[in-house]
């Protein structure tokens, strides 16, 4: 039983994550809008943060007894659900905070693409005046 309800927690948390996606572009602004400076130490806190509730959450359920022979008690299989919700919003805000950062950096200082047409345009003046 505890591998069919450890399945539906991962469907649950693999479709949230799929809606994730769906809203990249307002996670990207939202992110964008945060200092640099503040993106990173934010997202590490997402990052560990994050994590801490499901501990919490698996450990309480060890301590009294959550997991049986017949798999976790209704009230865990909740906990576990929507503390491992909360843990992959959490992993998909800060990645998007650490992702907003190295774009920035990568994009900031190149130079634009250089274009071929002025090329081809001094090739038919040359051509012309021969």
């Amino acid at each position: 039983m505890i591998y069919l309800q450890g399945a539906v927690c991962f469907l649950i948390w693999i479709a949230y994550g799929a809606i994730q996606t769906r809203r990249s572009q307002a996670v990207k602004a939202w992110a964008g809008a945060i200092p640099r400076q503040k993106r990173g130490l934010l997202a590490a806190g997402l990052m560990l943060g994050s994590m801490l509730p499901v501990f919490v959450v698996l450990n309480l359920a060890l301590q009294y007894n959550g997991f049986g022979k017949d798999g976790m008690t209704a009230i865990v299989w909740l906990g576990v659900a929507v503390f491992g919700l909360l843990f992959v919003h959490g992993q998909t805000l800060a990645t998007s905070l650490l992702v907003t950062s190295a774009y920035e950096s990568v994009t900031a200082g190149r130079p634009e693409a250089s274009s071929n047409q002025r090329t081809h345009e001094n090739d038919d003046d040359e051509a012309t005046s021969s």
